[in-house]
């Protein structure tokens, strides 16, 4: 059985030519960065009107990354979210929506208290 996380941006303007550079450097850097041998960061396209980005990763079910991979996806999303701050944002764990703070990002409950 796979785990993957989902999400999703929507507003009525398109990316900013500076939004949408900064977009691709910090899926880049997050991709690149990732320490396991398994999925990233994937958008992909969408026929959803107003959707600025649509994506999913796959989770390893190796017990040893799955935490840590929670922790650097979610860290990587936050840093997306903050990059396009006033699009709605929709980011979940399979059926399990993430929670947001506008100090902390992302995460789910108990999250930290497992690192």
């Amino acid at each position: 059985m796979s785990t993957s996380l989902y999400y999703s941006a929507v507003r009525s303007t398109p990316l900013t030519d500076d939004e949408k550079a900064e977009v691709d450097r910090l899926i880049a850097v997050h991709n690149d960065e990732f320490p396991f041998d398994y999925e990233v960061l994937d958008l992909y396209p969408s026929d959803i009107p107003n959707t600025l980005l649509n994506g999913s990763t796959k989770i390893s079910s190796d017990p040893t990354e799955v935490i840590p991979s929670l922790v650097y996806w979610f860290n990587a999303l936050t840093e997306l979210r903050r990059a396009v701050p006033d699009a709605d944002w929709d980011v979940s764990l399979d059926d399990t929506p993430a929670d947001w703070d506008d100090n902390s990002g992302y995460s789910l409950p108990g999250l930290d208290d497992m690192q």
